[in-house]
């Protein structure tokens, strides 16, 4: 276990800059980068979810087809 002010992959002193990542760990500017000290946490799962909760489907009531000529007589 590594001491909150010490970056987790190469252990340098963080002092007051310390960069915290989605997978609970701090780093160092070096290390912060999630391709850099290879996070294990699933940023595209998220990135789905945030997406299907701000953009719900929408879908539109179904016409019978005899409606839709109809309609389109009116035209």
């Amino acid at each position: 276990m590594v001491a909150a002010n010490r970056c987790c992959s190469c252990n340098k002193r963080l002092g007051l800059l310390g960069f915290k990542c989605r997978c609970g760990s701090t780093f160092c500017s070096a290390h912060r980068y999630p391709e850099i000290h290879e996070c294990r946490s699933d940023f595209k799962s998220g990135g789905r979810d945030a997406i299907m909760k701000t953009n719900p489907t929408v879908r539109a009531d179904k016409l019978e087809t005899g409606q839709i000529f109809i309609h389109m007589l009116e035209l």
